[in-house]
C-alpha cells in the first residue's frame, strides 16, 4: 500500500504543477509573450473546462486501463500542455491549459481508484487525505521553483523542467502497474453510452 500512494502522491503533485505552472509567472509571460496581464484568469478558466470535461470519462477510461496507466496518461497531458508554448505561436498557451486541466481532471478518480482498492476501512480516510495533500504540494513546488528557474533560465528553462518532471514521474510508477491494474477490462466499451451510464448511476444514488 505504500507504494500505491507514494505513486499516486507524486501524480497529484505533478499534474498540480502543470496546472499552475504558467500562472506563477504570469508576470513574466505576459511581457515576453505581449500578452494582457490578466490572461492567467483566461488559463485558469480553460484548464478547469478541460478538467470539469475530462472528469466525466474518467470512470470509463480506468475501468478500462487501470488507474495507474490512467494516470500515466495524465502526467503525458501535463508535460504536453506546458510544454507546448515553449517553441509554438501563443495561443499554443491556451491550448496547453485545456491539456493540463484535463490531466489534472482526471488524476483524482484514478488515484480514487487505486487507493479504494488498497487501502482498508480502517486506513481509508488518512490514506486519501494524505494523497489530497499532494495537490497543495504540488502547488507548493511550483510557486517555489517556476518563478526561480525562469529568473535564472528564462521561462523556457521553467515550463520544460515541470514537463520533465511529469515525463520522469511516468517512468518511476511504471513498476507498480502490473500489480495495480489487474482490475483492467480491456473490452470494456469507450462509448457516448458507456460515458453515460456512469452518470447516470451517481443520479440514481443521490448521497453521491
Amino acid at each position: 500500500m505504500p507504494g500505491a500512494l507514494a505513486a499516486m502522491m507524486l501524480v497529484q503533485a505533478l499534474v498540480m504543477m502543470g496546472v499552475v505552472a504558467v500562472p506563477v509567472i504570469a508576470p513574466l509571460l505576459a511581457v515576453e509573450l505581449d500578452l494582457p496581464r490578466d490572461f492567467a484568469g483566461g488559463f485558469q478558466s480553460l484548464a478547469f473546462l478541460g478538467a470539469a470535461t475530462m472528469t466525466v470519462v474518467a470512470g470509463t477510461l480506468v475501468g478500462r486501463y487501470g488507474g495507474v496507466r490512467l494516470s500515466q496518461f495524465c502526467c503525458a497531458l501535463a508535460a504536453l500542455g506546458v510544454v507546448l508554448p515553449v517553441s509554438g505561436p501563443v495561443v499554443m498557451l491556451f491550448v496547453g491549459a485545456l491539456l493540463v486541466g484535463a490531466g489534472y481532471g482526471m488524476a483524482t478518480p484514478a488515484a480514487s481508484h487505486v487507493l479504494a482498492r488498497v487501502a482498508t476501512a480502517k486506513t481509508r480516510g488518512l490514506v486519501f487525505s494524505v494523497k489530497q495533500s499532494a495537490v497543495t504540494l504540488g502547488g507548493l513546488l511550483a510557486g517555489l521553483l517556476v518563478p526561480l528557474i525562469a529568473e535564472t533560465g528564462g521561462w523556457q528553462m521553467a515550463l520544460t523542467t515541470v514537463a520533465l518532471l511529469a515525463v520522469v514521474s511516468i517512468v518511476l510508477i511504471q513498476p507498480v502497474r502490473r500489480r495495480l491494474d489487474d482490475d483492467r477490462d480491456a473490452t470494456r466499451p469507450l462509448t457516448v453510452s458507456a460515458v453515460a451510464e456512469n452518470v447516470a448511476l451517481v443520479w440514481r444514488h443521490p448521497r453521491l
